[in-house]
């Protein structure tokens, strides 16, 4: 049955203004879609990140290095083909907080949209279709994702890689799929190829004509954007391939793969767990709203598997419908599902052993399917116009039994009732609806009052994940508050006295009392930070200075940096820190002098100041340094040669050795800065990605770079190609021989030129193959059948009712 325009508009209509009533106060700026509360992520990680990008691009132009993430990271990302990402970059830094909000809008928008003609592809009922794009706009884990901004991109275009699917499938248009594919490149995009094969199989096993050369037919259409899609992202696949191998969590010591594999794989999730899994199908607030979340971890990381009561009553319809093999494959995949639910070994396995999550995918798979499955089951009911009374009777009692058995699981969740007492009217008001259904002649009354509760329910079930937060009001940041404090004025002031290459140190945060990513957020370069992957070879000579224990997975995300380890910044380009007058936080004196105070920020120099780039005469090779020594002992041989493992001796071979035996622990700076200051590299020109000197070396010398190794940066020394190689357990190291050099370092994320090449390829690809099919009439693959059992079951009662009533018509004309 085709959808009408007044019933899109209305559609349309009733979403809209679901979504600005639910927005209000962050479309209309009265607040940013920023948060101070448990999604403060969005102020200590994501806004930084995006005012560093907005700066690196519009000063620089696209950078594949950022030096104010930690010492230095990859920063060349996909999100710079991603047009919503794009329209924050050319907001800027003034007006980038104020479009988070409309760009979440937008978001939610956009999966509505893809919703509807992902249902509407498959050929089903206009009233299926209304009902899935409502249900698919209020998930719980798509309104709670926005406030963490890269979940609701997730979301966003996982539907559209789903909608790619089902456009193939009918359309033979395979163009939209590549382009999701391209969009998730990452983790996200495992994880949806992962689903894409739990999908297949529901796909196959709900249509009517599964056979061997249907299988055949949907592969030999899927290896056209399979291919195009690969070689668009090529670009971007060293570049992610590199983030992850060099994270300590993936790469690293932190990784959790260990730990969660030793589970035992039929151990039971605790009781709490169990009970926040149970709840949060009803509701996202019913333990309480995000900053009183009382279940398992957060209101984010916990089970979000919210997606509409009507759906866990139009579940339990469909198996009505299906024959005995969908049935047993549908009830299958949901137990595989429970699987995951109840036995944390599974949903680790899903997630390849690297965390404790249901974000990312689940929260989103999960409610999925169960839409999925929701929608199919009142598209055979419009289509029958019949509910299967005793199982809905049996569902309703189920659901409402569960839900008052929640807080007897565990006594360390709260309920909260007035969200219970909505849940039960909610399901109640539904069951009536759908009871009434068999009763009434006008069915599409009913149909539409559902459709109204349900845009209802989301709209209410929603409002407490945008609203009930604490959100940074929109006079912040005129009133001098977080980053656009006076830390602003100071870092202006040192660049243009300064324009020089060096890392500056604040003793405070603009942003929490640590400020891990404030150099983000005001353009500076430092040594803090915080992020999901930070570089695992900073982790590893934070490890060698023994600051840092690399398998304290915390430890390697919230990196406190090295501002209260004066002895170390020479080495490590440090030139100037910052303080507030009065805290207990104070520079050294015998490592800085004061240079006076702006606007009640005091600025202190370093005494020892050495440029990037140290050229050591002497090395010690690492099995000699004993695993006993402390901090001082090992900042001690830093100071007197670089510290290399034994595998690279070959290239130090003509340096002198420095034995390990004489390091004592002794620290004298003013040695280090006497015999280094006029011979280290001499900055002619730097940016983000690209660092030009000279240097005059007058004996074998190993240059020290205090930037992380990474294989995506290449060094050359007078025009001609010079290797890199790790130094002091993390840092970079360039041998030279005697001589006057031109030095030039340049990062390129590994596989980038070729890449760009296959990008080309395949976007030329793509649009040949789009043009020469476009005239391309094909039917479509998987359709979805309409002679379901329950329809022949209840189709011959309907026509001996219409038989009995046409023969007292007859009776009465004798009659008379």
């Amino acid at each position: 049955m085709p959808i009408k325009p007044k019933h899109y508009i209305l559609l349309t209509a009733g979403i809209a203004i679901s979504l600005l009533i639910l927005f209000h106060k962050y479309l209309f700026f009265s607040f940013f879609f920023i948060f101070d509360d448990v999604g403060s992520d969005t102020m200590s990680l994501f806004y930084p990140n995006l005012l560093d990008d907005v700066r690196n691009l519009r000063n620089e132009g696209l950078v594949f290095w950022s030096f104010s993430k930690g010492m230095g990271l990859n920063s060349w990302s996909e999100n710079f083909i991603d047009p919503l990402h794009l329209i924050l970059m050319i907001l800027g830094e003034k007006y980038l907080a104020y479009g988070l909000g409309w760009i979440a809008v937008v978001k939610v928008a956009a999966v509505s949209f893809f919703s509807y003609y992902f249902f509407k592809f498959q050929g089903l009922h206009r009233n299926a279709i209304l009902l899935g794009t409502i249900l698919m706009t209020f998930m719980g884990y798509l309104i709670t994702g926005t406030t963490w901004y890269g979940h609701a991109t997730n979301i966003m275009h996982m539907m559209m890689f789903l909608l790619g699917i089902e456009w193939m499938i009918s359309r033979n248009r395979w163009w939209v799929l590549s382009i999701a594919a391209l969009m998730l490149l990452g983790p996200p995009l495992f994880f949806m190829t992962e689903y894409a094969i739990i999908y297949g199989v529901l796909r196959f096993t709900i249509s009517e004509k599964l056979n061997l050369a249907t299988i055949r037919a949907f592969f030999k259409r899927l290896w056209k954007p399979a291919l195009a899609g690969t070689l668009i992202a090529t670009p971007f696949l060293g570049s992610i391939i590199n983030r992850f191998v060099n994270s300590p969590r993936v790469g690293g010591d932190a990784s959790f793969a260990h730990v969660l594999s030793d589970i035992g794989v039929f151990s039971v999730n605790e009781a709490g767990h169990l009970a926040t899994i149970l709840a949060r199908f009803f509701s996202n607030d019913i333990l309480g709203s995000p900053n009183n979340f009382t279940g398992w971890k957060n209101t984010l990381e916990a089970p979000l598997f919210y997606c509409g009561l009507l759906t866990l009553l139009l579940v339990p319809q469909l198996f009505s419908f299906l024959k005995i093999k969908q049935k047993l494959i549908f009830g299958g995949m949901l137990g595989i599902f429970a699987l995951t639910l109840i036995f944390p070994w599974f949903r680790n396995a899903f997630y390849l052993f690297q965390g404790e999550y249901y974000k990312g995918a689940l929260s989103f798979f999960i409610p999925f399917t169960l839409i999925w499955m929701a929608v199919l089951a009142f598209h055979y009911i419009s289509k029958s116009g019949k509910i299967h009374i005793p199982l809905l009777i049996g569902t309703i009692v189920v659901l409402i039994g569960t839900l008052f058995s929640i807080p007897s699981i565990s006594q360390l969740i709260r309920v909260d009732a007035s969200v219970q007492f909505q849940v039960v009217v909610f399901l109640l008001v539904y069951a009536g609806g759908l009871f009434t259904l068999n009763r009434l002649k006008n069915k599409n009354t009913v149909v539409h009052l559902l459709l109204v509760v349900a845009l209802i329910e989301g709209g209410i079930f929603s409002y407490n994940a945008l609203n009930d937060r604490s959100a940074i009001d929109i006079n912040a940041f005129e009133n001098r508050e977080f980053y656009n404090d006076n830390t602003v004025e100071a870092i202006k002031y040192l660049k243009s006295e300064d324009p020089g290459f060096y890392r500056v140190e604040k003793l405070f945060g603009s942003f929490l009392s640590n400020g891990l990513n404030d150099s983000q957020a005001q353009g500076y370069y430092d040594t803090k930070t915080y992020r999901s992957h930070n570089h695992n070879n900073y982790v590893e000579f934070l490890k060698g200075l023994t600051l840092l224990d690399p398998s304290d997975e915390s430890a390697t995300r919230w990196i406190g940096g090295l501002w209260t380890a004066e002895d170390i910044h020479p080495l490590i380009t440090m030139k100037y820190l910052l303080a507030r007058p009065g805290q207990s936080d104070q520079p050294k004196s015998g490592y800085y002098n004061s240079i006076g105070e702006l606007n009640g920020i005091n600025i202190y120099k370093s005494k020892y100041y050495l440029p990037l780039g140290i050229p050591f005469n002497s090395y010690i090779l690492k099995s000699e340094m004993k695993d006993d020594l402390d901090y001082f002992r090992i900042v001690e041989a830093m100071n007197n040669g670089v510290i290399i493992d034994d595998k690279d001796v070959g290239l130090v071979s003509n340096m002198k050795k420095y034995p390990a035996n004489r390091i004592s622990g002794y620290l004298a700076p003013s040695r280090l800065y006497n015999t280094y200051k006029d011979k280290c590299l001499k900055i002619t020109s730097h940016n983000q990605s690209h660092i030009q000197g000279t240097i005059n070396i007058t004996e074998p010398n190993m240059v020290y770079f205090s930037i992380p190794y990474d294989v995506g940066w290449s060094a050359s020394a007078n025009g001609k190609s010079t290797p890199l190689t790790k130094v002091n357990y993390g840092m970079t190291g360039m041998y030279l021989d005697p001589g006057q050099y031109n030095i030039s370092l340049r990062y390129r994320p590994p596989y980038f030129m070729i890449g760009c090449l296959l990008f080309l390829l395949g976007v030329g690809g793509m649009v040949y193959l789009s043009y020469k099919s476009r005239n391309d009439k094909v039917a479509p693959l998987l359709p979805i059948p309409e002679n379901v059992s329950f329809q022949k079951i209840e189709k011959q009662p309907e026509k001996s009712v219409v038989k009995k009533r046409t023969y007292r018509k007859k009776n009465k004309k004798r009659k008379r």
